[in-house]
């Protein structure tokens, strides 16, 4: 017996030796473990190449997500701008020279008060502007989902 191990190895009464570190992973056969790459080169593994396509896929249609809730325009705000100013509606989906044309058509339906052909030109032209707000927003909006959606496209 040594003062190192006091109980001799075939004793019974020894506990056996506690494991050292995890165990030892199985055997791969060759081909297909994973590769690892050297510095400054990538995994020759082809499921990589599709691991960041599809990543590359996400972020798109992420961006493409965000994209579209940012630059969207709602027809009932336009609709009610366009109640509340005459144009405001068509200001709000980024036509602006459309929108003065409609505030101008508007004023002058107010000047025209004056000869009675007012009366019946002032809602033509509110009403119309009205209608032009809602269907520019809603063009807005398809034009916006068919060039997010259109292949090869920038997005």
């Amino acid at each position: 017996m040594t003062p190192d191990h006091p109980l001799p190895s075939g004793d019974p009464t020894r506990p056996p030796p506690a494991p050292q570190g995890p165990p030892a992973p199985p055997p791969v056969p060759y081909g297909h473990g994973p590769v690892v790459p050297q510095q400054g080169q990538h995994p020759v593994d082809p499921g990589w190449h599709a691991a960041q396509q599809m990543h590359q896929m996400a972020v798109h249609a992420s961006n493409a997500a965000v994209a579209v809730s940012l630059n969207r325009k709602s027809a009932g705000v336009a609709a009610i701008l366009s109640l509340l100013f005459t144009g405001a509606g068509q200001w709000y989906c980024g036509r602006i020279g459309r929108g003065f044309a409609f505030l101008g058509a508007a004023f002058v339906s107010w000047v025209l008060l004056w000869l009675i052909i007012g009366f019946l030109l002032l809602p033509i032209v509110w009403i119309w502007a009205l209608i032009d707000a809602i269907s520019l927003a809603n063009q807005h909006n398809q034009r916006l989902a068919a060039a997010l959606w259109q292949p090869g496209s920038p997005r």
